[in-house]
């Protein structure tokens, strides 16, 4: 199944970030809302997946809920549905969109009973569950290319891989050379060939998606296996070796990493993020010693607790990170000098910032906090 257009971090290169063409928007705060579950807003995500002149659809998950909610118009956040699992000691941590081969959408979620739901936005009915990990799941991140591929970082240590087409684990990512704590966060580049994890170890690492076995699972086998085959299960693979690994970028839990072309954004709870390269893009060489250069370094002032998500528009032209004092900072990714943030704030909103998230557009800024509120902010 062919991917709808997205954009791509694949031109931005070390040379663009010494660009200074692009100019902060500037923001102003709209309007705020209150869920009644009265525990954190762990996870808000767009849905990114239709282009950037569509509807706004914002999903967010707290508690054993997971809300929708439509932000076209100027200053709104209308709910249009909401799920809530039966079982009330489930705590939502990550949620993130797909679509289906009939571009229906889909919003996975998970959090701390260890089950993957998903659920067809489109017409309000369950659509899967994927059972497998052995404790909660902390993030959810779906393939570039292919949207029924998709990766769950957990606190038993491993990385799944899974295909929601044919409901089957493709492969586990963990041993030996895996991680050694929690997962806390994944992400794919912007080609499908690598993905970035980190954790409570302090380690970022990087998994080779083309190494062929692991390609030939998640490509071909996947899709040919039949999810009502009940005599033959899936042969799902183990991987237990990264491509790279660091541990001197972060010495605290790293809890957010992302791609931004082949430089990396990572975040601990050291009251910064750190933009990096590691060293594995040199054609035609052989990699003996595993190095990483830190470029740039973002500051984002009292921001020592972990599980606080940093997020980026679709252009990779904005930073957007919050603090535990419900501030949030704005970084321009094209500037050439050491960045300056612009600092959004409200005074009645004092509590951490679990995660940020931008529309389509970049016209509008979702804030979600630890007690329980969303907070908008639109473009000026």
């Amino acid at each position: 199944m062919d991917s709808l257009p997205t954009s791509s971090a694949s031109d931005f290169e070390l040379e663009d970030v010494t660009s200074s063409s692009f100019a902060l928007p500037k923001f102003k705060y709209t309007k705020y809302i209150k869920e009644d579950h009265k525990k954190p807003i762990y996870c808000v995500q767009f849905n990114n997946h239709f282009g950037k002149d569509n509807q706004k659809i914002l999903a967010s998950v707290g508690s054993n809920r997971a809300s929708i909610y439509d932000c076209t118009e100027v200053g709104s956040i209308t709910p249009i549905q909401v799920y809530v699992d039966p079982n009330s000691d489930e705590n939502f941590y990550s949620c993130v969109w797909t679509y289906t081969s009939e571009y229906e959408s889909l919003l996975a979620i998970a959090g701390a009973k260890a089950c993957i739901h998903i659920l067809n936005v489109t017409n309000g009915k369950p659509y899967r569950s994927l059972l497998g990990h052995g404790d909660s799941i902390n993030d959810l991140k779906f393939h570039t290319s292919k949207p029924e591929i998709l990766f769950s970082a957990s606190k038993d240590h491993s990385i799944r891989i899974w295909n929601i087409a044919t409901v089957v684990c493709v492969a586990i990512l963990a041993g030996m050379d895996g991680h050694r704590d929690e997962v806390l966060g994944v992400d794919i580049n912007h080609d499908g060939s690598l993905l970035l994890s980190c954790g409570m170890d302090h380690a970022v690492k990087i998994w080779d998606l083309e190494e062929e076995t692991l390609s030939e699972a998640i490509h071909a086998r996947s899709y040919s296996h039949s999810p009502i085959d009940k005599v033959k299960s899936f042969n799902t693979l183990n991987v237990y070796s990264a491509k790279f690994s660091t541990r001197d970028i972060h010495t605290n839990y790293v809890d957010c990493v992302r791609w931004i072309g082949e430089l990396v954004l990572s975040k601990s709870c050291e009251n910064v993020i750190v933009c990096w390269k590691p060293d594995i893009f040199k054609k035609g060489s052989i990699i003996t010693e595993q190095k990483a250069l830190i470029l740039y370094t973002y500051t984002v002032p009292n921001s020592t607790i972990w599980y606080i998500r940093f997020s980026m528009d679709m252009d990779f032209n904005i930073l957007v990170a919050g603090n535990q004092i419900g501030n949030v900072f704005l970084y321009s990714l094209r500037v050439a000098k050491k960045p300056r943030a612009e600092r959004l704030s409200h005074p009645a909103c004092n509590s951490a910032v679990r995660q940020v998230c931008l529309s389509p557009d970049a016209k509008v800024l979702i804030v979600a906090c630890d007690d329980s509120t969303i907070w908008r902010w639109d473009k000026l």
